[in-house]
């Protein structure tokens, strides 16, 4: 059975925003026993976004839902998007577009460097995504200006860094309705602070703005 995101049913005046189901839900929360006690803390939770996918989990997976969701309901052949060498976002695109059935490109440019990082460009490139490289951030606005140029041609939809736009943000902004379902369902006690990994900002704003319509 597809999964109805928890924003859709707690708001359905928004049913109509496109969808593009990848994920498990609810992703398992735990509890970090022996952190917990190193920091004197009641308790440390890490919610597991991890293991919604087996595919490729983790926070963009939550974001492309709503980011391909939208460039199928366009009509869109292809996706277009950005990332460092390595970016996950980049690699999580080109998994996820291609068993939509999109065709991925992306613009990278230099990141930190490492064997990891030139792993998951090549695991990019096994699941179909065409990488265009550039030297230096300098770079980025003409390459994908070119780009983007060239995609006039065809169904292409741009999908912004890190897949953090308006749309992509509405990812943890279901996930913070998520939470909220499973603190009400005992799972976890109502948390005093989130933390979340901050890169281009986009989880973070997601779940800023779901929290606080959550409640």
């Amino acid at each position: 059975m597809t999964h109805r995101p928890w924003l859709l049913s707690a708001h359905p005046e928004l049913s109509g925003l496109p969808y593009h189901p990848i994920g498990r839900y609810p992703s398992p929360l735990t509890r970090m026993e022996r952190v917990s006690r190193l920091m004197g803390a009641t308790g440390i939770w890490v919610k597991r976004d991890d293991q919604i996918s087996t595919a490729y989990g983790g926070n963009k997976a939550r974001k492309l839902e709503w980011l391909l969701g939208d460039a199928l309901e366009k009509g869109a052949e292809a996706v277009l998007t950005l990332g460092v060498v390595g970016s996950n976002h980049v690699l999580a695109t080109a998994v996820h577009g291609a068993a939509a059935g999109l065709h991925v490109e992306a613009v990278t440019f230099p990141g930190p460097e490492g064997a990891r990082a030139e792993a998951r460009s090549r695991a990019a490139e096994t699941h179909g995504a065409i990488l265009h490289h550039v030297p230096g951030k300098a770079a980025i606005p003409w390459a994908v200006g070119r780009r983007r140029l060239a995609a006039r041609r065809t169904r292409t939809t741009y999908i912004a860094g890190g897949g953090s736009s308006a749309i992509g943000g509405l990812g943890y902004v279901d996930a913070a309705f998520e939470l909220a379902h499973q603190i009400t369902e005992g799972v976890m006690p109502e948390p005093t602070a989130i933390f979340v990994a901050a890169g281009t900002g986009g989880t973070m704003a997601g779940l800023a703005l779901g929290c606080r319509l959550a409640g």
